[in-house]
């Protein structure tokens, strides 16, 4: 009987197969949570951090936009969902495995232990998340500069040019202005590296429509044919002409065009030239006039009809603020182009500096204004112009990254720097813009005013403060704070926004396409 017992009993190695037997498939298990859960979460992360999740996000928000499901980045939140799904995993299989090897503890500790792993599983894929780049409003903008794009390619009219508004309709004209802003934020967001053919025509066709209808007396343009030509219009084609000649071997693949384009741009400048004021350093919107044509102008009678409130407005100097800062900008961008700044052989640098010298000069510091305005010599200005200063400081980064660095490091620019982190943008509409006033719209001796201009805020205040977040010069607390008020200003960004902006003026959604390509990309 004893040996028979003794057979029934199992043996000491029997009971180790019945252990691991029960015990493996946990292991196998827990092992293949584990691994499914970290590799989720590495490739959820190299997505993000790669691109691949903004540029199949361009794909996603046309279709959204065709099915009108608004502009949320759905695919974004996806992939952080697929992150939060891979800790969850990861930390299923931890749990797991602690079970298994604290199988004999009280229900109590398991379900403490149970507690503290996934405490410590939301915890790490809370950080995980608050560090990726994932501010919900960059991939709803990245993929909306494509749609942009096409949006801008489709205003063009069939003479070439672009149309006032960006939707088809009656009294849609094309304009020099729009057609000259259309092409430079259309090559601000093209991909130079495999540019379409129509992307390519679009630009061609742009500038042929905008040579058509240069000045014949002055070899500039107005805002409309036979409108006075202006300082502001001139610039915006020198800008979208120098950048085109960037990529001349692409728009322009006959060498002999490159040239014609080159001899185009060289009138171009000497025609913006004569705009100049050496006398103030600053750029007036019209052509600069001899006593003798200012007496000519008073002689015939077309002069301004002089009231009270213009007497002091005629004893004024003609440089203007944005007609000065559009002329800065497409001189830096001649000299910024090397076959440009060859060919050249720098003409205009003194200018340039000069002109540099003379914005740094009308920055206005009286009471509560700490702006650019308008018209920098007229007394008793309340008003600050957030968007012409926002360019206007957009324009000096560009001088502070070329030759002309010394130009911009005077004192006030570290002053203009700080007073503009100081600003208060997050009750700012986006679309609450400042706009050119009656009485500064005069420029004496012309009989016409300017045209109202509006200064659009976001997208140079955008621009503006992606430069200040990656200036050396200033301290990592003021590049942070920098940093977040652009955060804040691309949250601004609504759908409804977009609505009206993709079908309102070309002017607007091209400045706002120049805008965030250059910020974000």
């Amino acid at each position: 009987m004893p040996d028979a017992a003794a057979a029934a009993l199992p043996l000491p190695h029997e009971h180790s197969e019945a252990r691991n037997r029960s015990a493996g498939p946990a292991k196998v298990d827990a092992k293949s949570l584990g691994l499914w859960g970290v590799g989720t979460v590495v490739l959820g992360n190299l997505a993000t951090l790669l691109g691949t999740v903004g540029t199949i996000n361009e794909q996603v928000q046309k279709v959204q936009k065709q099915l009108n499901l608004g502009a949320a980045p759905y695919l974004l939140y996806l992939v952080l969902a697929i992150i939060a799904g891979g800790y969850l995993l990861s930390f299923t299989s931890l749990y797991v495995w602690i079970r298994h090897k604290t199988a004999s503890i009280r229900p109590r500790r398991a379900v403490a232990v149970a507690l503290v792993v996934f405490a410590g599983g939301i915890t790490a894929a809370a950080v995980n998340v608050w560090v990726l780049p994932t501010d919900k409003m960059r991939p709803v903008l990245l993929g909306r500069i494509s749609m942009w794009r096409e949006k801008i390619v489709s205003a063009r009219h069939s003479n070439g040019g672009f149309t006032v508004m960006v939707e088809p309709g009656p009294s849609n004209p094309p304009q020099v202005l729009t057609s000259a802003q259309a092409i430079t934020a259309l090559q601000a967001s093209v991909n130079w590296a495999n540019p379409s053919e129509n992307e390519l025509d679009a630009i061609r066709g742009g500038l042929k429509y905008i040579d058509s209808r240069r000045s014949p007396t002055e070899g500039c343009w107005g805002y409309f044919d036979n409108s006075q030509p202006l300082t502001e219009v001139c610039a915006w084609v020198i800008i979208a002409r120098t950048r085109a000649l960037e990529h001349g071997d692409k728009v322009w693949p006959d060498p002999q065009e490159r040239s014609s384009q080159l001899a185009l741009l060289d009138g171009d400048l000497e025609s913006m030239s004569s705009h100049y004021d050496p006398q103030m350093s600053g750029w007036s919107p019209f052509r600069i006039l001899s006593r003798e044509e200012a007496a000519a102008h008073n002689g015939s009678g077309q002069c301004l009809a002089i009231s009270p409130e213009l007497a002091t407005i005629a004893t004024l100097p003609p440089a203007r603020t944005y007609s000065s800062v559009m002329a800065v900008w497409a001189l830096l961008e001649a000299h910024r182009v090397p076959q440009v700044r060859d060919h050249l052989n720098g003409r205009y640098d003194q200018v340039l500096r000069e002109s540099i010298g003379g914005l740094l000069l009308s920055y206005q510091e009286k009471g509560d204004i700490h702006s650019w305005v308008p018209n920098p010599h007229r007394a008793n200005q309340r008003e600050e112009y957030l968007g012409l200063t926002a360019q206007t400081i957009t324009v000096l980064y560009l001088a502070a990254q070329s030759d002309f660095k010394s130009a911009v490091d005077q004192p006030v620019w570290k002053q203009i720097r700080h007073d503009f982190l100081a600003k208060d943008v997050d009750h700012h509409l986006i679309g609450d813009n400042s706009h050119l006033s009656d009485v500064d719209g005069y420029i004496f001796p012309y009989p016409h005013p300017l045209e109202p201009i509006t200064f659009l805020w976001s997208p140079w205040t955008v621009l503006a403060y992606k430069e200040l977040a990656q200036d050396p010069e200033l301290q990592s607390q003021e590049r942070e704070t920098a940093k977040t008020a652009m955060e804040h200003v691309l949250r601004n960004y609504t759908p409804e926004f977009f609505e009206r902006l993709e079908s309102g003026p070309t002017y607007e959604l091209a400045e706002n396409l120049y805008g965030m390509s250059t910020a974000l990309r």
